[in-house]
């Protein structure tokens, strides 16, 4: 089988983890070329079947129009199946390329576009994009989601449940490690990380934790992840625990406007900004809870994370809320923008942290059985004979 991806990830530009998943992913075919919207010129085989090429555009508002330039020069090639990583602007140069090439089309969501009004409702190209990823989407010949929540939006759209795919996410292999080290100190009988006894945990190759108690989120700075709530949220809760923190690790436009928020709230000394880095798997380990604000999310893997650790989660009712993370069991889910409901459930961590923590200690990320390979069988099978047949209204 010969596939053509549509990609912005420009991380396969270099090897690393993203690379190493997406040849894992695709390594029974039998050549797959990946068109990636980036700056830098790029083309290389980065496995004997594998193909990345960048388009090499001068600004990003050139991405779709230098991919289809491109897809002109390689016009007289074969594919089987074309897909793109969202159904958006690499959707567009994907139908143009299935059209060319009379391939079946594949498109990916990984993100919230069909979750309520909300995506299509936050900018006025949104609302644009909206309309079109709906078009694609329903006439894609297989659409792979990776939640619940998608799925059932997608089938509200009238998209076929026999063209949609579901598979989760690949896991950070950096938590992998930490969650089989942790198992391991179980099935010896060592203690693990306990919030309740002690706040230090120390693992080989990983800096040492050194704090008070505390709560912790992962997160782009950006509006959607609605870092706001959770320092308003953890301002009611402090009130009574002034020896408790929240750690909040992540980067992005917003850390002037987050860093403002803390002080209005006078929360200096209690709301730590740490950047980005390698210690994300025992900040997981070592906390009371994981906290996640969002108002939207197509899944969110930082629940997973979290509970592969061995660690609950308080999240907004939102991309894998009700699927991973339970109500009660492994965590809290809480309506979107309820500072009151969190803060509530800040406290009830704090006080049994043991009632949670003992239900996530079985936590097991399970993939399911059909993965990329079958994502793409199935757009074969769904595929029209020629895109005369398709309806395209």
């Amino acid at each position: 089988m010969r596939v053509l991806m549509i990609s912005s990830e420009r991380r396969l530009f270099e090897d690393g983890q993203v690379r190493r998943r997406i040849v894992e992913q695709n390594q029974g075919l039998e050549h797959l070329t990946i068109l990636v919207f980036g700056k830098q010129l790029f083309d290389q085989m980065i496995e004997p079947n594998i193909r990345v090429v960048s388009t090499a555009s001068w600004y990003k508002f050139f991405y779709v129009l230098d991919a289809i330039h491109r897809l002109w020069y390689w016009r007289k090639e074969e594919f089987d199946v074309v897909t793109s990583q969202d159904p958006v602007e690499m959707a567009l140069v994907a139908v143009v390329a299935a059209r060319m090439f009379n391939a079946a089309l594949a498109v990916q969501d990984h993100g919230y576009y069909f979750h309520g009004n909300y995506y299509r409702k936050e900018s006025f190209l949104n609302f644009f994009r909206y309309w079109f990823a709906r078009w694609v989407v329903k006439r894609a010949d297989a659409v792979r989601v990776v939640s619940q929540r998608t799925e059932a939006a997608l089938i509200g759209l009238g998209v076929g449940q026999n063209k949609i795919v579901r598979f989760p996410l690949a896991i950070n292999s950096v938590i992998l490690n930490l969650s089989f080290i942790l198992s391991e100190a179980e099935e010896s009988g060592s203690a693990g990380p306990d919030p309740s006894t002690s706040s230090d945990y120390v693992q080989d190759d990983m800096k040492e934790i050194n704090t008070s108690l505390y709560f912790f989120m992962a997160a782009r700075l950006v509006q959607i992840k609605r870092i706001d709530i959770a320092i308003h949220a953890f301002s009611l809760f402090a009130k009574k625990h002034p020896n408790v923190k929240l750690l909040i690790q992540g980067r992005g436009p917003l850390e002037s406007r987050i860093k403002q928020k803390i002080q209005e709230f006078g929360l200096e000394k209690q709301v730590e900004l740490l950047p980005w880095g390698v210690d994300l798997a025992s900040h997981y380990a070592s906390a009371i809870a994981t906290i996640i604000t969002s108002d939207r999310e197509g899944f969110n893997m930082t629940a997973v994370e979290s509970l592969t650790c061995g660690t609950p989660v308080i999240m907004t009712d939102v991309g894998c809320a009700g699927e991973v993370v339970i109500d009660g069991e492994n965590g809290y889910v809480v309506p979107v923008g309820d500072v009151y409901a969190l803060a509530d459930r800040m406290e009830r961590v704090l006080q049994d942290p043991h009632s949670l923590r003992g239900k996530v200690k079985g936590f097991k990320w399970d993939k399911s059985n059909v993965g990329m390979m079958e994502f793409y069988k199935r757009a074969l099978v769904s595929k029209p004979k020629s895109y005369a047949e398709a309806d395209y209204r």
